[in-house]
């Protein structure tokens, strides 16, 4: 039930929602919109060439919620028409897409997980930015992943629940010089029941190769990790927390070790329903590290922060992006006056789509590269809610560190970059405000600013973009969209300026 005067006007979208039923929902779209940009490929200003662009994209959404299944999915095929075919670095197509489904195929014990993706992402952090132009092929690429995940899980009474997986997964970025890789892991967890009420304790090992199309320039590798942890309930409200075993992993390493002994101690802390924090100290193989996540729920403001350091991987990075959901975001925004989960997923569905919001906010841009980087991460964004606007506000601030040797991106950046992807620092935030003018009229603005510095060459890009949006929904299943931009900033080593304003129309239709 939608209650209380701080309800958002999301709530009067649902009655152009689908209904709330546990069954398939098969909900084919189509959208129409021509678009004049006064610079299509984001090219230095003295190149910039001006266009009309017509898009044409049709598509479908696909959910299904029951008690053994649970599937979301969506593709978008884009296609492109322009009056002039002469401008280099232009497409005539592009495909979206996305799956999250988990299966129990038999209750209590075998589960299938399974996800897959089809998106644009830059091939360079220091490239043009990937903004809502897809009709350019400048410093992008085609990502495909998939994950296939069985698991057997079981709970051997008041004692202890165990869990054992096997995983194949795939990332191919259909670009020179960037690996299209395999995965092949296994893991299994054993952890205390509920009969452990003070002292509680856990057994987990993970396993994972990697198989590379390029082995000459990234042969296959392995990461592997064993460790035992302990939780110990001080009160009700907090509980300390230990960690501790052993990594072994054999990627080529530039310089120091890939293996040994870690530790990590810290607590939990849930004072209530509305407000945790989470947080470790202690030391891997790759030095002292950290993490930490917080978040807060009052009724009008979610707030929330993380704070991670580990190593990682592009291919990783797209197969569990770390970026922040604006439906979740928006998930627990509502939840103070939207209790019913399935209503509110509804609420947040249609407040998406009527509004123009992005489903995620701003994140560091996760640039083509085959090495093993220490990523430092750290992530906070707030969410506001009125009674007919919501602003979200969110910031990054990441730092990788190549731990691996440089060779295999020879291929991909020549010899005259090879150090461009050895140290980065990226750093920026957006900011969105949404007004609701009536149930049926909406004013989206946005401003994005980003800043990336390679620490080992110098090299510096900054980007920034600022939206002005007008939803209107003319019908159940016919909205329409006026959006202006203005795009600028500096790309490539040699730091060339661009700029872009752009004005967009577009039609959305519910077949």
């Amino acid at each position: 039930m939608v209650k209380g005067r701080r309800a958002p006007a999301a709530a009067l979208l649902l009655a152009l929602a689908p209904a709330c039923r546990a069954e398939l929902k098969f909900a084919p779209v189509v959208d129409v919109r021509e678009t004049y940009t006064d610079n299509v490929n984001l090219a230095p200003s003295a190149q910039a060439r001006s266009q009309f662009l017509t898009e044409v994209a049709p598509g479908f959404g696909l959910d299904d919620d029951t008690s053994h299944l649970q599937l979301h999915a969506a593709f978008r095929q884009h296609l492109f028409y322009t009056p002039n075919s002469d401008i280099p670095g232009t497409q005539r197509s592009q495909s979206q897409g996305s799956l999250d489904a988990k299966s129990m195929l038999v209750q209590d014990l075998l589960y299938l997980d399974a996800t897959g993706s089809v998106s644009q992402q830059a091939v360079s952090a220091f490239g043009a930015p990937v903004l809502d132009n897809g009709y350019t092929t400048n410093n992008r690429t085609k990502v495909k992943t998939y994950m296939v995940s069985p698991s057997l899980r079981h709970d051997f009474g008041q004692f202890a629940s165990g869990e054992l997986r096997a995983t194949r997964d795939s990332v191919d970025a259909g670009s020179t010089g960037f690996g299209n890789t395999k995965g092949n892991s296994v893991s299994a967890s054993l952890g205390s029941g509920a009969s452990f009420r003070t002292l509680g304790w856990g057994l987990q090992f993970y396993r994972q190769v990697l198989h590379d199309n390029q082995a000459s320039q990234t042969p296959s590798s392995s990461t592997q990790s064993s460790s035992a942890t302990v939780r110990y309930a001080l009160g009700p409200t907090l509980t300390l927390t230990g960690n501790s075993g052993y990594d072994k992993n054999n990627y080529p390493a530039d310089g120091g070790t890939t293996a040994g002994k870690f530790w990590l101690g810290g607590f939990e802390w849930g004072p209530s329903s509305r407000s945790s924090l989470a947080a470790s100290v202690g030391r891997r193989y790759f030095g002292k590290t950290a993490t930490m996540k917080a978040s807060h729920r009052s009724r009008g403001t979610v707030w929330s922060m993380s704070y991670d350091d580990s190593i990682s991987t592009t291919r990783s990075n797209f197969l569990l992006p770390a970026s922040i959901s604006t439906s979740a975001m928006l998930d627990r925004l509502f939840a103070a006056t939207i209790p019913d989960p399935v209503v509110r997923a509804q609420i947040v569905q249609a407040y998406i789509a009527a509004t123009g919001l992005p489903p995620s906010l701003a994140d560091s841009v996760n640039y083509l590269s085959n090495r093993y980087f220490r990523q430092k991460q750290l992530q906070a964004a707030v969410a506001y809610q009125s009674t007919h606007s919501t602003a979200m506000f969110s910031l990054f601030d990441t730092r990788r560190e190549a731990v691996s040797q440089f060779q295999s991106d020879s291929e991909l950046l020549g010899t005259s970059l090879s150090g461009l992807n050895d140290n980065t620092h990226q750093i920026g935030g957006t900011l969105m405000w949404n007004v609701q003018m009536t149930s049926r009229s909406a004013v989206n603005a946005s401003y994005t600013n980003t800043r990336i510095e390679s620490t080992s060459t110098g090299v510096v890009t900054h980007n920034s973009a600022v939206r002005l949006m007008l939803n209107r929904q003319i019908k159940a299943k016919l909205s329409g969209t006026l959006e202006l931009r203005h795009a600028m900033g500096s790309v490539g080593p040699i730091g060339s300026d661009y700029k872009e304003n752009a004005v967009a129309a577009s039609l959305n239709m519910q077949l």
